[in-house]
């Protein structure tokens, strides 16, 4: 069996179990013995044995024992509370030691999972550390370090370990370990067990191509079964800007003081309520960027800053009361509207449920942070700023992105439109003399033939 050294184990004339090297054939009678993988005297073993195996009968030398095995262990971090190699039971990375085709081998496995590393250490053993497959913890864990390696966003980074962490629980469910075994209907199965709108897949099956074509570029795979994944219809749900109307409501549900179910009726935790929803109508920014926007992003009415999501400038000029508002907000740390933990899903989930609970007392339906980006480009279209101009203010990378989602609100293409199709029916030979041909044609059978 792999993983486990054989040797023929003899019983001297002294009745003692071992090799005498006093006599040059000892030998009375032999049993095979199995040594299990990690015992704490196997170095003593195997030295013992290769020192004497040359006094034992060439009948019996082949046997003396199996030089492809490797030991795996965890190696503990300086963190860890354990130190034993024996103890198993932590995440500290996993490290294989042995000899390997008669080579010594001592080489981590960049695996934490043991099921993982058995069977890596198996492919070793059977067909050599350059041959063997990569399991899919191995090469998740690559493929996440080179996504912190190309330095992206924070939000998007997160959603490439999301992908991997559920494909990583579906294949431990189906008891997938090598790379190579996930097909195509695999994937099909994974992406049916998630509960996931269209778009949402759509943008699942996007990462998970990703992700095999990185293995694949890496030659672990022949192939990327991601690749023959077609992805749902989803229908990208139109723009809804808020209406002036709902506008002067929030603002007005804003000003008043708002119920607060853990503090009080009237709390602090509200405060700045109002400035941070008149942030977000005039300046345009997600959610996220608002609520982590910072003192030194804002000079005069000149809000300067880099977007977290993707990283791209943007620069916009606010009204001056929204400014003069903010240049009036005490800040915690520079930052504001943070008031205890920085990290990015905390402070934008603690202002999404706020204006959860404004929406309900503005009697606002459907409503949700993004409307009000949507309401300031929208307002910036109808007023006759062009697409070029709207990408700039809003950070898009691509013009694209801002026609897909703003295009049916932009007036002065709209106008030109217009113009253009004025143009052309003025100059169409059949609208010109539409009356004389509807009258002649209305005419009696006779009258036509004069």
């Amino acid at each position: 069996a792999t993983g486990s050294f054989f040797f023929f184990a003899e019983r001297y004339r002294s009745g003692r179990t071992g090799l005498d090297s006093k006599s040059s054939y000892p030998l009375i009678r032999g049993t095979w013995v199995r040594i299990p993988p990690s015992p704490p005297n196997i170095s003593f073993i195997i030295n013992n044995l290769q020192k004497h195996k040359n006094k034992v009968p060439e009948t019996y030398r082949k046997c003396v024992y199996d030089p492809s095995m490797l030991t795996i262990y965890r190696r503990h971090r300086k963190e860890c509370s354990h130190k034993s190699r024996k103890y198993r039971k932590c995440r500290c990375p996993i490290w294989a030691q042995g000899v390997l085709r008669g080579i010594q081998i001592r080489k981590s496995l960049n695996l934490a999972e043991w099921e993982a590393a058995q069977a890596t250490v198996r492919e070793w053993e059977s067909v050599g550390i350059e041959a063997a497959p990569i399991s899919f913890a191995e090469a998740k864990e690559k493929y996440l370090t080179d996504v912190e390696r190309r330095n992206l966003a924070a939000p998007t980074e997160k959603k490439y370990k999301l992908v991997t962490r559920q494909l990583s629980e579906f294949t431990a469910r189906r008891g997938i370990i090598l790379l190579r075994d996930l097909s195509f209907a695999d994937l099909s199965e994974f992406l049916s067990t998630l509960k996931d709108g269209p778009l949402a897949t759509v943008k699942k099956i996007e990462r998970l191509r990703n992700f095999f074509s990185f293995c694949q570029n890496a030659d672990w795979i022949s192939k990327n079964p991601a690749k023959m994944l077609k992805p749902p219809v989803a229908t990208q749900a139109p723009t809804l800007p808020f209406s002036q109307d709902e506008i002067v409501r929030l603002i007005e549900a804003a000003s008043r003081p708002l119920p607060d179910y853990h503090y009080g009726y009237y709390a602090e935790k509200w405060a700045n309520l109002l400035t941070f929803v008149l942030l977000l109508r005039f300046s345009g920014l997600r959610i996220s960027d608002a609520a982590l926007l910072h003192e030194a992003s804002l000079n005069g009415r000149d809000l300067r800053l880099r977007q977290l999501k993707n990283l791209n400038p943007v620069n916009v000029r606010l009204p001056q009361d929204v400014a003069d508002r903010l240049h009036a907000t005490k800040t915690n740390g520079g930052y504001y509207f943070v008031s205890g933990s920085r990290k990015l899903e905390t402070v934008t989930n603690n202002w999404r449920r706020k204006l959860d609970k404004l929406f309900v007392l503005a009697k606002v339906e459907n409503g949700h942070a993004h409307r009000f980006r949507d309401t300031f480009a929208v307002e910036h279209l109808l007023a006759g700023s062009s697409m070029e101009d709207l990408q700039k203010l809003l950070g898009h990378k691509s013009i694209k992105t801002t026609e897909k989602h703003y295009a049916p609100w932009n007036k002065a293409r709209q106008d030109r439109l217009n113009s253009i199709a004025d143009k052309v029916w003025d100059e169409d030979h059949v609208l010109q003399n539409l009356k004389k041909i509807i009258d002649k044609a209305s005419l009696p059978p006779t009258q036509g033939l004069e």
